[in-house]
């Protein structure tokens, strides 16, 4: 495994966190999108104790300050704290709906441990914009405008890094509660997930849908 920074036993970041699994008894594993180091993988011990401290500030979809500690196998998740819980988003269905498919492209199309504070920003962006909004309609365009920036970024969607091309395809104005997107563009979005994927979908966004 490689570690973050070898030269130091800690060090901290911002990190949004993505998913996570169990690990033994009582630990967890959780994959992390942090503002300085990518999407990365960490151990927590006894964050599957009801009585954790830790467990909370560690769920998917919260943005986290996280100091890590150089571990044998996998870094270590010392500590955790919560920047933004993202609260209104994680307790709506239709919201968390959406919100996930921000966190599986991350923990799907990102690059381990490479630094990636655009899409970094882009995912916080978006989640912030999907917590404004008030409509279901919203919801989803808001989850398309992101994927097409973020296969941007990524490298997906070569033929659109053009910005003028980028804003001619999606409109957003969060001050007037309207996000559009045009069809044109979901059928790039398509196609760059299909060929990012290896012919595989997003299993959030069909989920999205239905």
């Amino acid at each position: 495994m490689i570690s973050l920074d070898e030269a130091r036993m800690t060090h901290t970041t911002e990190a949004l966190m993505l998913q996570y699994y169990l690990y033994r008894e009582n630990d967890r594993i959780y994959t992390a999108f942090s503002k300085d180091f990518g999407r990365i993988q960490l151990i927590a011990r006894g964050t599957n104790r009801i009585t954790s401290k830790l467990a909370g500030h560690a769920e998917p979809g919260v943005l986290s300050h996280l100091m890590i500690a150089k571990g044998a196998g996998l870094d270590v998740m010392a500590q955790a704290n919560t920047i933004d819980p993202f609260l209104n988003v994680r307790s709506d269905m239709e919201k968390w709906s959406a919100a996930l498919v921000v966190l599986e492209g991350l923990a799907t199309l990102a690059t381990p441990y490479e630094p990636d504070p655009k899409s970094f920003y882009l995912a916080i962006q978006t989640l912030k914009i999907i917590e404004a909004q008030s409509s279901m309609e919203n919801y989803i365009a808001a989850v398309y405008h992101y994927l097409l920036r973020f296969l941007v970024i990524v490298g997906y969607a070569h033929d659109v890094e053009d910005e003028a091309m980028l804003k001619n395809l999606l409109v957003a104005d969060v001050g007037q509660d309207a996000i559009l997107v045009e069809d044109r563009a979901r059928g790039l979005i398509m196609k760059y997930l299909t060929h990012a994927l290896d012919g595989g979908r997003l299993l959030c966004l069909k989920a999205l849908h239905d």
